[in-house]
Parts: C-alpha cells; structure tokens; sequence
C-alpha cells in the first residue's frame, strides 16, 4: 500500500482568485502568480530556489467548479 502525501493537496485550494492566471505550486502551496507561464516559473525559483515549482493555468471562472465549505463540487451534486 502506498504512503499517502500528507500536507495540502491541490484540490484544497480555492482556485478562484487564480481564474485565467498560470500559477506555481511548491508542495502543493501557490507560491507565485503570473499572466505567463515564464513568468509563474521565474518569480517561483526566486521565492523558493533550492525547491522546483510545478505551473498550471487555472481556467477562466466560469468554467471553474464551485465548490462548497464541506468540499463536495456543487457541479455534480444537486
């Protein structure tokens, strides 16, 4: 059986503010926010340099699912 990680997940994140942003995840934590993908990456190593950043685009907001306090995707449950 695998370990399973411990400390923030992706999905604990409100992703909202970040909608039509690239973001730069360190151990699952934004650690920067940036119009491009570049940009996400370099002010990352600069806040984090010995620790290499995963970049994602968030999607715009309306296409982000909205999700309630207890987590459950309000999308996919009516």
């Amino acid at each position: 059986m695998k370990p399973r990680p411990s400390g923030p997940h992706i999905l604990d994140i409100d992703l909202h503010p970040y909608a039509g942003k690239y973001i730069a995840l360190v151990e699952g934590r934004v650690v920067a926010v940036a119009d491009s993908s570049r940009g996400a990456f370099v002010r990352a190593r600069r806040s984090r340099p010995k620790r290499m950043p995963v970049v994602i685009k968030i999607a715009e907001s309306e296409r982000l699912p909205q999700v309630r306090h207890d987590g459950m995707d309000r999308s996919s449950h009516a």
